[in-house]
């Protein structure tokens, strides 16, 4: 289990910690003092009944002051033993008595420590919040300590969200307090949280300077802990610039710090695991193994069950790499039920992730051996893991390591992959395609479960939030049980633990009834509850007639390709290696977007860029749609999905035997949809687009918005358009039009807003903009038509999911730029656009023939300028 250490602005309380003695503590400050010093031992199991009773004596002598503060170790306490629910509700409670004594230092420490449960258990934008709170309150009180610990907390939890831009400036700010202060502590993490994210950037040199200076900025005997960290982190850093002697070096000397100060055994694990796994890459399998023993040892000896069992299959994996390749073959089923006993002991402490990654593994192996059926098994077994868990434990910095070394994708998609390549080559289509298209939903899932979505379909309005309330409560349930049994200190007695599991059960049931019950009445809503797998000829019938619905499954060593109609499933393959096609589609989004390929800039030095991206061009297509182009007829969905995001499809070129190269776009149309799944969803009519209404350019500062967006009315006479102050979210929530079209800044996602922002006016004054979270559109009601023009940097915001959530509120058509090129592209494409529409064409054909004309059109007839264009719906 992670050590939450005592926050560094409690040292009073410690000063309360002695020997009482070896007599009963019965005085309540005699049981708050020993349990003090239980905390101070990590006794924290023997700690918590003392200080149960200190509260409980505490409350009936209304000591406020003695209560508050034994709530607050109790809140710690709880967190330690992965008793989350109870920790929270500790928090509460101490809150509460802080707020109404006007304690506002108790306030900041309890904030942080709500941030911390809420960490561990991986709910990172709730404890983003906290420490924001927290810094916030410190700052107002001048508490410079407790704000820097609180911006600390907070950049590391957004450095592990990936928000590195964010984190960066929380990190800097730390920095600038600390040599304000001269808290040279502070100063070291904030250099060494600097160096880590310059790291993640790949910005080396920068990294190494930061890092370089946390060390010199401390001694090892102030903060081992610390120190260990920051060596480790030079270590991670060597390993990035192929420097691996060095790394071994920083690994062993963290090892040695926490060794001489006798402490943090649980991050020595984690070193030493390192020093293992790189003597294994450089082929020193003897000296792996001894690193992986001793840290099998001391994760058994500090009772983390998920890091002895992650060492336990390296080990395994390190004896199997020993072997010639004859004995390799004779112990395979030696190494078959070492998998298996691992694949057991993952499953008691409920951690599905190794559980999982084990049966894949295990199938792998008996699918290259011809038995067919126990690797579908297997396969299967890793998919109803993922299906029946809402959560699990794990703790980034004990846990991570295992997991990346192992290549485990959180998401788990690779299992789903594994199931449906493998009912693909025993010809069951259908059962293959059903599983890439629930996996696909519950990918998309994951997000909206955590989005505050409005709810407008007023049968099931309440039912729908009944039941997200519960999946929230009940992933709190499942990751405490996870946690219960992750360290055997906390697990061995089992009456609190079987209980738990028992109502973590009964919450799922109750969750899955009654999300098919949703699901069933209102299909829209299939995202924000638990979604099922649906039959494909329930997919099928919401295929137009004349449409192709294509959707991608890459496996190790071949792309197959599913194409869908009303009345037909088809598969293909292209013999393309996974990691192959994934380096071409990065080098083709590069090329797009490298000014020699769409402007030429470099003269003569361009011309191999430009040769190179026309080569690219058809040669994705001839991968990804030629196996199925003789199915083309009207018009081709495509189904995105996570690694191809993004990708212009329509903007590939097929050639031809005689030479002659067409855009995509030029032979059929081209829409795209977040899922298969979504095209059942329930719309709002388009037969009758008359009323539109042109929203934007807040600020008033971008006068060729204004252009564009007043130029509609050249074709639509009674077009409203609403510019710069007029663009405030109160105008924006009333508007009730047929086509509304929003021009500003989206900013792209992240964890505290995982839609983004829309950017528009506050309504006071033209120079001052609000930011909206996307996902309030959902408030809107449902326009037939929707056209998103996002003008943000390289306008990178915008994706499926964007297009998904104006789906669910009953949009069947939306029109968005994946990338922003240039506002010449984005004013001839709403000329065109509402030309045709005007003229009597469905949105899909107007947005078809658009660019078409864009294509014509000399300075913006580049892929880059028109590619940008996405329709989310059916032409």
């Amino acid at each position: 289990m992670k050590r939450i250490s005592v926050l560094l602005f409690f040292p009073a309380l410690m000063l309360l910690s002695c020997d009482i003695g070896g007599h009963v503590a019965t005085d309540p400050t005699e049981m708050y003092e020993k349990s003090i010093e239980l905390i101070n031992e990590q006794s924290f199991k023997q700690a918590k009944p003392l200080l149960e009773n200190a509260v409980r004596s505490f409350r009936d002598l209304k000591k406020t002051d003695q209560l508050i503060e034994a709530l607050t170790f109790l809140v710690q306490t709880d967190l330690n033993l992965g008793e989350f629910r109870s920790a929270m509700a500790a928090a509460e409670q101490a809150l509460v008595l802080t707020r109404k004594e006007g304690d506002v230092h108790g306030e900041v420490r309890l904030a942080v420590l709500e941030g911390d449960i809420s960490a561990a258990m991986h709910m990172n934008n709730r404890a983003i919040v906290s420490y924001r709170t927290a810094a916030a309150s410190a700052t107002a009180f001048d508490d410079k300590t407790a704000k820097a610990e609180s911006e600390l907390r907070l950049g590391s939890i957004l450095k592990a969200s990936n928000d590195l831009e964010e984190a960066l400036l929380v990190y800097r700010g730390v920095l600038t307090l600390s040599q304000a202060t001269g808290n040279r502590q502070h100063l070291a993490a904030a250099l060494g949280g600097i160096g880590s994210i310059y790291r993640m950037q790949k910005r080396n040199d920068e990294a190494a300077n930061s890092l370089m200076q946390a060390v010199a900025s401390i001694s090892q005997t102030s903060n081992p802990l610390l120190v260990a960290r920051l060596q480790a982190e030079l270590g991670l850093l060597h390993i990035a610039q192929n420097n691996k002697n060095a790394a071994v070096r920083d690994f062993r000397d963290a090892v040695n710090i926490l060794r001489r100060a006798r402490t943090g055994r649980d991050i020595q694990t984690v070193l030493l695991f390192q020093l293992g796994n790189l003597y294994e890459q450089n082929g020193s399998g003897t000296e792996a193994k001894r690193y992986y023993r001793e840290a099998s040892e001391l994760a058994h000896a500090e009772g983390d069950r998920i890091a002895e069992n992650y060492l336990s299959l390296f080990l395994v994996r390190c004896e199997n790499s020993l072997l010639s390749a004859e004995e390799r073959t004779r112990k395979s089923e030696d190494m078959k039920r070492s998998y298996e006993q691992i694949s057991k002991n993952f499953e008691e402490c409920s951690h599905i992730s190794g559980q999982g990654y084990l049966f894949i593994q295990l199938g792998k192996e008996y699918e290259q051996a011809g038995d067919f059926a126990k690797a579908r098994e297997l396969y299967l077994k890793a998919v109803t893991l993922d299906q029946n868990t809402l959560a699990e434990y794990s703790s980034d910095e004990l846990h991570l390591p295992y997991q990346k070394a192992l290549g485990i994708d959180p998401s788990h998609q690779d299992w789903y992959n594994c199931l449906s390549a493998l009912l693909v080559k025993a010809q069951r289509i259908k059962e293959a395609l059903k599983i890439m298209e629930y996996a696909r939903t519950r990918q998309l899932a994951r997000l909206f479960q955590d989005i505050t979505v409005s709810l407008r379909y007023p049968p099931l309005k309440q039912q729908t939030k009944n039941v997200r309330q519960l999946l929230e409560q009940t992933r709190l349930l499942e990751t405490e049980y996870s946690a219960r049994l992750a360290s055997t200190k906390h697990s061995n007695d089992n009456h609190d633990v079987i209980p738990l599991h028992a109502e973590v059960e009964n919450a799922k049931q109750q969750l899955f009834k009654e999300s098919h019950q949703i699901i069933d009445a209102y299909p829209n809503y299939e995202a924000l509850v638990l979604p099922s797998p649906v039959e494909i000829e329930v997919l099928q019938s919401n295929i137009p007639y004349g449409s192709l619905a294509i959707e991608f499954l890459p496996t190790d060593d071949e792309l197959y390709i599913f194409a869908l109609s009303s009345t037909q499933l088809t598969i293909r393959s292209t013999a393309i290696r996974h990691e192959n096609l994934l380096s071409l589609i990065t080098e083709y989004r590069q090329l797009l977007q490298d000014p020699n390929v769409y402007s030429g800039e470099a003269g003569e030095s361009s011309i191999a860029s430009m040769t190179r991206f026309a080569r690219l061009s058809t040669q994705m297509y001839d991968i990804l749609l030629r196996p199925v182009e003789d199915l083309f007829d009207r018009n081709i969905i495509i189904v995105e999905n996570k690694e191809m995001e993004g990708f212009p499809f329509h903007a590939i070129e097929r050639q031809d035997s005689k030479g002659n190269v067409k855009y995509v776009l030029e032979g059929t149309s081209v829409d795209y949809v977040p899922s298969l799944g979504s095209l059942r969803y329930r719309t709002v009519s388009t037969a009758h687009l008359q009323d539109v209404v042109a929203f934007g350019n807040p600020t008033g500062k971008n006068w060729s918005v204004d252009y564009e967006l007043r130029d509609i009315r050249s074709f639509f006479k009674g077009a409203r358009i609403m510019v710069g102050l007029e663009t405030s979210w109160d105008n924006l929530k009333s508007i009730k039009a047929d086509v509304l079209q929003i021009s500003t800044d989206i900013t792209p996602r992240n964890v505290e807003f995982p839609l983004g922002n829309i950017i528009l006016s506050n309504g006071l004054m033209v120079e001052q903009s609000a930011a909206i979270p996307f996902e309030k559109l959902s408030e809107l009601e449902a326009v037939p038509t929707m056209v998103l023009s996002n003008h943000y940097g390289q306008g990178m915001g915008l994706s499926a999911e964007h297009a998904l959530l104006l789906r669910i509120n009953g949009t069947p058509d939306v029109f968005l730029n994946e990338w922003s090129a240039d506002r010449k592209a984005a004013k001839f494409f709403s000329e065109y656009f509402f030309t045709h529409l005007a003229n009597g064409l469905a949105p899909g054909d107007a947005y078809r023939q658009a660019l078409l004309n864009l294509i014509r059109t000399r300075e913006v007839s580049h892929q880059r300028s028109w590619g940008q264009f996405f329709h989310f719906g059916i032409g």
